[in-house]
């Protein structure tokens, strides 16, 4: 299995499949460059976060407090004044994990103990 890539144009039927994944950047392709490596042996599973990390060059990444809501798949800040956010696009990953591209570049990365979720922008 090779990762797949789901737009989420329920939640945004104002654009395009092409906006949606136009706005997560180079987010998806980064995640394949991942999968595909953890498919051919090269990394494991647990290292997405230090790849992402990694391809991102600007030093470690901060780890965001809120947390995806598992029934919608939203990002749900620790801040209530924040509106939940629903994903762009969902990318499955080998094995069936799932990262999550929202807007304003943030992004849940699936670990072991559930998930990373951070600001790549």
């Amino acid at each position: 299995m090779s990762a797949t890539f789901e737009v989420n144009s329920k939640a945004y039927p104002e654009w395009t499949n092409t906006n949606l994944i136009e706005a997560c950047g180079i987010l998806p392709h980064w995640l394949i460059e991942f999968d595909f490596m953890v498919q051919k042996g090269i990394k494991k599973f647990s290292e997405l976060v230090d790849h992402m990390t990694q391809c991102y060059g600007f030093g470690s990444l901060h780890k965001f407090e809120g947390h995806v809501d598992p029934d919608t798949q939203q990002y749900v800040s620790k801040y209530e004044d924040d509106e939940p956010l629903a994903p762009y696009m969902k990318v499955t990953l080998e094995g069936g994990s799932e990262a999550l591209i929202y807007p304003y570049a943030i992004i849940a990365l699936p670990t072991p103990e559930g998930y990373f979720i951070t600001r790549m922008d």
